[in-house]
């Protein structure tokens, strides 16, 4: 499925779980809704791949200038301090490009399994301490996997236990990721858990 009816599907998971908890919604559905979005950092053409490229460059021009002043600071010299900013936006930019998910993990691969969404939900519940974000996190990551369970194409969920891709609905009722299918199911899921909820 393309980002957005991910966005959208992830949101819905989010919706209902702010309106099972009573708490305030907005983060939820936002944490629900991003993760939703997170599998497919595999894909080097996806709406989070997109996200990737411009959070590393920003965050390549925030080290990069950083480097300038603490550079300036030092040396007093501008030309040196400008070289050294620019030299290390162009590391940062080289290395996270280089580590990019989609350079080392395959599509549709341990990105789309259980074990990936429990373990990055784990992680965000180690360094947090927020059981309710790292709920979300793990529900808006498996909404992106069931969404693509309705795909033909499948996906590995029993990864590494199996790399044999699985499918949540009959071949019936399956659509090809991308068609305009996804668009209606994305919008009802959303209609369907504000209407549930009440938010």
């Amino acid at each position: 499925m393309r980002g957005v009816p991910h966005l959208l599907i992830g949101a819905s998971v989010g919706v209902l779980l702010a309106g099972g908890t009573g708490r305030q919604a907005w983060p939820i559905v936002a944490v629900a809704a991003g993760s939703a979005l997170l599998p497919d950092l595999d894909h080097p053409t996806s709406t989070e791949s997109g996200l990737f490229r411009g959070a590393t460059g920003l965050a390549g021009l925030v080290v990069g200038a950083g480097t300038t002043a603490a550079a300036l600071e030092r040396t007093h010299d501008v030309a040196i301090a400008v070289a050294l900013g620019m030299v290390t936006w162009l590391v940062v930019l080289f290395l996270t490009q280089r580590l990019a998910p989609w350079r080392l993990i395959a599509h549709r691969g341990p990105f789309h399994s259980i074990l990936a969404a429990i373990t990055v939900g784990f992680l965000v519940w180690a360094t947090t301490q927020q059981v309710d974000l790292a709920i979300a996190l793990v529900a808006g990551w498996l909404s992106h996997l069931v969404a693509d369970g309705a795909t033909h194409m499948g996906q590995p969920l029993l990864w590494p236990l199996s790399p044999r891709p699985v499918h949540l609905t009959p071949w019936a009722l399956r659509f090809r990721s991308g068609s305009w299918l996804e668009w209606p199911l994305s919008l009802a899921c959303l209609l369907a858990s504000t209407r549930f909820t009440g938010l």
